[in-house]
């Protein structure tokens, strides 16, 4: 039976109506997994994983309510393996091939009482599962696999029974503004990581205090002058302090000032919150979800990195600096897509040392490393995903798994303090 090193759970955000994330399809991987129509050891490891593990991989409720979907085989579903799941927010999506049989429905209640949700996963006319309709609790939808008109088709239909919609695959802006006007429940797709890039894009005026305050962290400007930029913008100062007291960070007095704020985080970390502040200054519906993401990936490369720097014996300082050099690279990872400007631009007009550029433009060192891994998980490239991580310098998947979990706990407070200054 594979041990839990050897599975990954990717995860891929799924949101609401005001781009809000409110869950992730977990994308499970093993390489030790062998295609099987079998109920073998390894399909009874796969769904131990995804249904045992998954609740220690979240001890004491780190993904605070947000719900997880899981894709599962039909013989996952129709074998008795072991005790239902019982954690409200892990969502089942059933395959097209499941027997729809009163058999299966028994499961079906079984797992629903038991505390667990329901969804139909690419869900098309004339599926065979028509009769769940109004027994589970969502209904997928592949916005890819059809020309909008018939997905419209689909979701009309799917308004009349009890099942809420989720449509999955959204590659474009279009398709996600009348998608939403048709009264669809969530989305899912790579656009929310890559949205479109327009034709013209005009930096907006608190981005460019932003930037100026990054320069100006170049030139070693005084931290007063900087915080007198900074409180020129009210509504940038107040989002900064709010995140700054999140719920992300452990401080035992509250930040009241951007001067306080100056003093108590330093130059190192100050370029850590313009970061972040850059993506969640905006009135742009993408801003906060992007947020999400950057700083997730952006405080997963720092648990790994700070766990390297420990096994390896480094200092203290050492320590801190690797890992702050990790959490800038994640953080920068998507600014290309946020400014919708070539990284190459990105990391001319941000100060970032030689490893972290290399890493953004090259995915070279450690660093660059694991932003390929992220890369791969997030675009479901699993055939690369399982090259990178069989390297001798790749963390444990079981490592990444963890580290993934945390960061999406502490990336999800820091989203719900953006949110609150809207």
């Amino acid at each position: 039976m594979p041990e839990l090193r050897e599975s990954f759970l990717a995860r891929q955000p799924i949101l609401d109506a005001r781009q809000r994330i409110v869950g992730h399809e977990l994308l499970y991987r093993s390489s030790a997994v062998a295609e099987s129509a079998q109920m073998t050891d390894v399909d009874r490891a796969t769904a131990s994983v995804l249904v045992g593990e998954f609740a220690s991989l979240d001890p004491g409720g780190l993904s605070e309510g947000l719900l997880n979907f899981v894709n599962v085989s039909a013989d996952f579903l129709t074998h008795e393996v072991g005790d239902p799941p019982t954690s409200s927010t892990l969502v089942l999506e059933l395959p097209v091939d499941i027997p729809v049989d009163e058999a299966f429905r028994k499961r079906c209640r079984e797992i629903q009482q038991a505390g667990c949700r329901l969804a139909l996963s690419h869900y098309q006319k004339k599926d065979p599962r028509d009769a769940l309709l109004n027994f589970v609790d969502y209904a997928k939808v592949d916005a890819r696999a059809l020309p909008l008109p018939k997905v419209k088709q689909l979701v009309s239909r799917l308004k009349r029974t009890k099942a809420k919609i989720i449509v999955e695959k959204i590659e474009d802006r279009q398709t996600f503004h009348e998608l939403r006007e048709m009264g669809v429940h969530f989305f899912q797709g790579f656009y929310f990581a890559k949205p479109d890039v327009q034709a013209t894009r005009r930096m907006e005026p608190g981005r460019n205090v932003i930037m100026t305050m990054l320069i100006q962290l170049r030139q070693d400007v005084d931290l007063e002058a900087m915080a007198e930029t900074l409180k020129a913008n009210v509504a940038l100062s107040t989002t900064l302090l709010k995140l700054i007291n999140s719920g992300a960070f452990q401080r035992s007095v509250k930040i009241e000032s951007i001067p306080q704020a100056m003093v108590i985080i330093g130059r190192r970390q100050l370029a850590r919150w313009l970061t972040l502040l850059l993506y969640a200054s905006s009135e742009d519906e993408m801003a906060t979800p992007l947020l999400e993401t950057a700083a997730q990936r952006g405080r997963m490369l720092e648990i790994l990195e700070t766990d390297r720097a420990v096994a390896e014996g480094h200092g203290d300082r050492q320590t801190q600096v690797t890992a702050e050099r990790a959490f800038l690279a994640g953080m920068l990872s998507l600014l290309d897509t946020l400014l919708e400007i070539p990284m190459e631009q990105v990391v001319d007009q941000i100060p970032v040392e030689d490893e972290v550029r290399d890493a953004l433009l090259h995915r070279s060192g450690r660093i660059g490393h694991l932003l390929a891994i992220q890369d791969a998980a997030t675009a479901r490239d699993f055939e690369t995903l399982t090259r990178l991580t069989s390297k001798p310098e790749s963390p444990t998947t079981r490592e990444l798994a963890i580290a993934a979990q945390e960061a999406t706990a502490w990336a999800h407070s820091l989203g719900a303090a953006a949110i609150s200054n809207v």
